[in-house]
């Protein structure tokens, strides 16, 4: 699928990855480029990484239910994420996945932003907390803002202060629990149908 990095970017993402030996591997957002919507995950993986796709693994086989749900395919949106390095950390010598650190999602913010640049106008689907908390910023709950369209301004990174500032133009934005949280937690699933039922409306 195609993807709004260049390959100058490409490589820098791949010096970001190479340079943190708690990041692996180089998964692209991907995707139509003049989408339907966009869905802004966490960041890849074990299955990701390895594929250099998004959402392949499990929390994948989920989406695509709920892709099914919406009545579009892969191909008609894109997918990204703040951080498009699997982070781990080791515990008895394997790997398992964990969140990116502020740090981490700081240091990928000039690649985020440059995507949601190119891709303003279109509905921004987050799906889960850290999506969601790179784009508006604060501590927020997807269990309080999940199913509501938002319409305001993102966080863009400051490279010269190095710190977060507001965008001027303004977003839509529509919260989702992430996939793998439903998987965990089934008794929500009712809660992620009425909310593809709401995001409907808008696509």
């Amino acid at each position: 699928m195609a993807t709004l990095f260049t390959n100058e970017m490409i490589e820098k993402a791949t010096q970001i990855s190479d340079s943190n030996p708690f990041l692996e591997g180089f998964v692209p957002g991907e995707g139509a480029l003049d989408p339907k919507f966009v869905m802004i995950g966490e960041a890849p993986g074990a299955k990701e990484a390895e594929q250099g796709h998004p959402f392949v693994g499990p929390s994948g086989k989920e989406l695509n239910v709920w892709l099914d749900e919406l009545g579009v395919t892969r191909d008609q949106i894109y997918i990204t994420g703040p951080v498009r390095s699997r982070p781990f950390k080791l515990k008895n010598g394997r790997k398992s996945d964990r969140k990116p650190t502020p740090l981490e999602i700081q240091t990928s913010a000039p690649l985020f932003d440059y995507e949601m640049a190119k891709l303003k106008g279109h509905i921004l689907v987050t799906l889960g907390n850290t999506g969601l908390e790179r784009l508006i910023g604060g501590s927020v709950k997807i269990t309080k803002m999940h199913g509501k369209m938002l319409h305001q301004p993102i966080q863009i990174w400051d490279e010269q202060n190095k710190q977060f500032k507001l965008s001027e133009v303004k977003y839509d934005i529509f919260p989702l629990y992430h996939p793998a949280y439903i998987r965990r937690f089934n008794s929500k699933r009712d809660e992620v149908l009425n909310d593809l039922i709401e995001l409907k409306k808008f696509i």
